[in-house]
């Protein structure tokens, strides 16, 4: 997945802003990774919540590139 957004970034040319957020994403999907290493039902569970967040960091880099980058 990471993979793909940083050829989709390439592709179109976004600068640092966004690939600061796939750094962030790159971070929660580890942290996703460590709830769920024992694969207890309430971890599993606050791992998919937990996706909102990665959501909100790759949607929060684009806008800021589009926004603030050069």
């Amino acid at each position: 997945m990471l993979g793909l957004l940083v050829a989709a970034g390439l592709a179109v040319g976004l600068g640092l802003f966004w690939y600061l957020g796939l750094v962030a994403a790159a971070g929660l999907f580890a942290y996703q990774q460590w709830l769920i290493r024992a694969r207890q039902r309430e971890d599993c569970f606050r791992a998919f919540l937990n996706n909102n967040w990665w959501g909100g960091v790759v949607f929060l880099g684009l806008v800021l590139d589009l926004h603030l980058g050069a």
